[in-house]
């Protein structure tokens, strides 16, 4: 029960701060959201150069 409930409160939270802070300044949001995607791709472009790196490589 203890983890399960903790996600739910997190997400009960993070649901009101989101609400509150998109009626006062949506920028926040736009913002935040454009640094989650660019951070999504490039972690995605790192792990994609690594893996290709690393099949050259013996250990």
């Amino acid at each position: 029960m203890g983890v399960i409930f903790y996600i739910v409160m997190d997400i009960i939270v993070l649901g009101a701060f989101l609400s509150i802070k998109a009626q006062t300044d949506m920028l926040v949001i736009y913002v935040s959201i454009a640094v989650m995607i660019f951070v999504f791709v490039g972690e995605r472009l790192f792990l994609r150069w690594h893996s290709q790196h690393d099949k050259g490589e013996e250990i």
